[in-house]
C-alpha cells in the first residue's frame, strides 16, 4: 500500500510568503551551528589518520558518527528542533537525533575539503512531502555531500549501513536545503546497491544424497538487514536459525559449517556462508532422478489480489543475483532442463539460463525490481509476469542413470 497521505484527502497551508523567505530564515541557524571549530578539526584528523584516498576518509567520518554517536533527541526550540545543535557540541556529548548527526557528519567533512550540508527529508514510508509549499514537512535529517561533481546522501542514523550505502526509507524522497536554497529528488539507487549475491555448489551423489556449499554476500539494505540480525547473535542462535530453515526441506540433514563475517567490520561486503547435506534428498522414478533446486523457488504475495485499487509500493530496489553450479552424479546425463526465461517490464527484469557443461549443470539468475513504485494502471501485466516468473521457478530437471540397477522408491 502506499501511505496513507499519498491515497486520502489532504489539505495543506502555509503561513510563509515562499521558500526564499523560509531559507533566508532558517541559514543564519544553520551556519550559527555548522562551525568547524579546532576541537571538530583535531577529532576528524584523528579519524582520517592514514586514510589514503577521499572515499576512505568521507567512509570513516560516516562510520563514526552512525557508531559513535548515541542517538538521543533532545529539542527545545525551533532552531535545535530544526537545524539541531552546534557540531562541537554534539561531538563533546556524543549523542544526538538526525538533525544533530547530520549536522556533525557535514562539518567534520567540511574539513577534509568535501562539500555537505544537513538536509530535510519526509521518509518514503510517510509520505510524498509537500515541497510546493513553504512548510516544515521533513521528518528525518541526513546529509548531502557534493563531491567531483556528483551528489549523494548519507544518513548517520543508520548503524548497519556501509559507505556509501545509506536507509533504504531515505530512496526516492525529495531533499530540502535550506543552506543551499534548494529542492532535489532523492532518486531511487540502482538494483546493484542493494543486491544480494549467492554462489551455490551442489553435488549430487547416485543414491539422491546431495551436498550444498552456499556463499552469500549482501550489500545496501540486504547487507544493513543482515548485520543488524547477527551482530547480537551468539554462533549457536544463527546455527539454530540455519538449521530450522534447513529442516523444512527435510529432516533427514547433516549441517557442516553455519558462519557469518564480523557485522562490526565494515572494511568489506557482509558474507554469509553454509554447508549441509541433504541424505537421499533427490527422489527417483526408475532409472530417473528428479530434482528440485533447494530454495529457488519465487513467491510474490503482493500480485496474490485478482486486481487492484492502488498503486505498489517496495521499500526501495533491490538484486537477487544467483550463480548455480549442480555437479551431476556418476553415470548421470541431462534428460530435461526447464527453459530458460526472460522477462523485462519498466519495473522488474528477471532472467534465468540452464546451460550444460561437462558433469555439471550451471544455473545463472538474476532478478532486479528497478522501481519503488508499480503504478496501478500496470498491474495486470506485472501480476502475469510476476506469476510467469513463479512458475518457471517450480520446475524441475530430470537426470539419467545410465549406470547400474534400475531402483525405485
Amino acid at each position: 500500500m502506499p501511505p496513507m497521505r499519498d491515497v486520502l484527502p489532504i489539505v495543506v497551508f502555509s503561513k510563509q510568503k515562499d521558500w526564499k523567505y523560509m531559507n533566508d530564515r532558517m541559514r543564519p541557524m544553520f551556519e550559527k551551528r555548522f562551525q568547524l571549530t579546532d576541537v571538530v578539526k583535531k577529532k576528524v584528523d584523528e579519524i582520517i589518520a592514514g586514510a589514503k584516498t577521499i572515499e576512505d576518509k568521507i567512509a570513516r567520518l560516516y562510520l563514526f558518527c552512525q557508531k559513535e554517536i548515541r542517538y538521543i533527541s533532545i529539542k527545545g526550540n525551533l532552531a535545535s528542533n530544526q537545524v539541531g545543535h552546534p557540531a562541537e557540541e554534539t561531538l563533546k556529548n556524543r549523542y544526538g537525533d538526525c538533525t544533530d548527526k547530520g549536522m556533525l557528519l557535514a562539518t567534520m567533512l567540511k574539513h577534509i575539503g568535501v562539500e555537505a550540508y544537513p538536509v530535510g527529508v519526509l521518509t518514503n514510508d510517510a509520505g510524498r512531502a509537500f515541497r510546493e509549499l513553504p512548510i516544515f514537512d521533513s521528518n528525518h535529517c541526513i546529509t548531502e555531500v557534493n563531491l567531483n561533481g556528483r551528489r549523494f546522501y548519507l544518513d548517520s542514523t543508520a548503524t548497519d549501513y556501509r559507505y556509501p550505502y545509506f536507509r533504504s526509507d531515505d530512496h526516492d524522497t525529495i531533499a530540502e536545503n535550506n543552506m543551499r536554497g534548494s529542492i532535489d529528488p532523492i532518486p531511487v539507487p540502482p538494483p546493484e546497491d542493494n543486491a544480494i549475491v549467492g554462489r551455490r555448489q551442489l553435488k549430487i551423489e547416485r543414491d539422491g544424497t546431495m551436498r550444498i556449499d552456499l556463499e552469500n554476500t549482501q550489500n545496501g539494505s540486504w547487507e544493513a538487514s543482515m548485520r543488524g540480525m547477527v551482530r547480537n547473535f551468539k554462533p549457536e542462535e544463527y546455527e539454530k536459525q540455519v538449521r530450522a530453515s534447513i529442516s523444512g526441506l527435510t529432516a533427514s540433514y547433516t549441517l557442516h559449517v553455519a558462519t557469518f563475517s564480523n557485522p562490526l567490520d565494515f572494511s568489506g561486503p557482509f558474507t554469509t556462508r553454509s554447508g549441509y547435506t541433504l541424505h537421499q534428498y533427490v527422489p527417483r522414478s526408475g532409472r530417473y532422478l528428479v530434482l528440485e533446486i533447494p530454495f529457488f523457488g519465487l513467491r510474490f504475495p503482493e500480485v496474490a489480489l485478482a486486481e487492484r485499487t492502488y498503486d505498489i509500493v517496495y521499500t526501495t530496489s533491490n538484486l537477487r543475483d544467483d550463480q548455480i553450479e549442480i555437479q551431476l552424479p556418476p553415470g548421470a546425463k541431462v534428460k530435461y532442463l526447464p527453459p530458460n526465461v526472460d522477462v523485462k517490464t519498466p519495473a522488474l527484469e528477471y532472467s534465468c539460463v540452464y546451460k550444460v557443461e561437462g558433469e555439471k549443470i550451471l544455473v545463472q539468475r538474476r532478478l532486479a525490481v528497478k522501481q519503488r513504485v508499480v503504478p496501478v494502471a500496470t498491474y495486470t501485466t506485472y501480476k502475469a509476469e510476476l506469476e510467469k516468473i513463479a512458475r518457471s521457478t517450480d520446475e524441475r530437471i530430470f537426470l539419467e542413470d545410465t549406470e547400474g540397477k534400475e531402483e525405485s522408491r
